[in-house]
């Protein structure tokens, strides 16, 4: 830059504020959605609460929050308690909200139901009422 006048400075400074890029923000589809995989890290990772995708498959169906064929008789994949899930067409999967996340760190981490009972439950195909479960 010595060698460059200062005029020439000057003119380069105003070209390059002219030419800056700028980043145009496009609103996206299923932003701030997890899928199941990450999901169950999530779990793990921060609130130290171990879950597998059997176990994850039971909770879903015994609270009704998306529908599974071997669980409901008239499956139909967009019946989703949408507070926590929601059915992707484009994908043909589910995606789940942070307030599902949320909604397993109280039920889990207080206990309100185990392993073995929402084990059963799905066996036996019953469906537990969410509001007696959700943080009031």
């Amino acid at each position: 830059l010595n060698s460059v006048s200062e005029e020439d400075i000057e003119k380069y400074q105003k070209l390059t504020t002219i030419v800056k890029d700028k980043v145009i923000k496009v609103e996206g589809s299923n932003v701030g959605k997890l899928k199941p995989g990450a999901l169950i890290k999530q779990l793990e990772a921060e609130n130290n609460i171990k879950i597998n995708h059997a176990d994850h498959k039971c909770l879903l169906s015994i609270f009704k929050i998306r529908p599974y064929k071997d669980f409901c008789e008239d499956y139909d994949p967009f019946e989703t308690n949408t507070k926590y899930c929601h059915y992707d067409e484009a994908h043909t999967d589910y995606l789940y909200q942070e307030n599902w996340k949320i909604f397993l760190v109280h039920l889990l981490s207080n206990n309100l139901i185990t392993q073995s009972q929402w084990r059963e439950n799905f066996r036996n195909k019953i469906i537990i009422k969410i509001d007696d479960y959700e943080i009031k």
